[in-house]
């Protein structure tokens, strides 16, 4: 998947979700929080709060409660 920008607009972070859990499935979790984790550690802030609201989307997704 490629990297995200960090103005990245809502649909496409639904589409960034649903795509993460379609190729990750029951990893999906651990392969959010490596890539939240690195691109903290890397500073790039801005760009993993975009990760961590397409992680909250994942949730929603992954629970039933999708708002796509």
């Amino acid at each position: 998947m490629p990297i995200t920008r960090s103005d990245m607009p809502e649909d496409e972070q639904w589409s960034a979700a649903a795509r993460m859990l379609e190729v990750h499935g029951d990893d999906v979790g651990n392969v959010l929080i490596e890539r939240v984790r690195s691109l903290m550690d890397a500073h790039e802030h801005q760009e993993a709060k975009t990760w961590l609201d397409i992680c909250s989307k994942v949730q929603r997704l992954y629970g039933g409660e999708g708002g796509a």
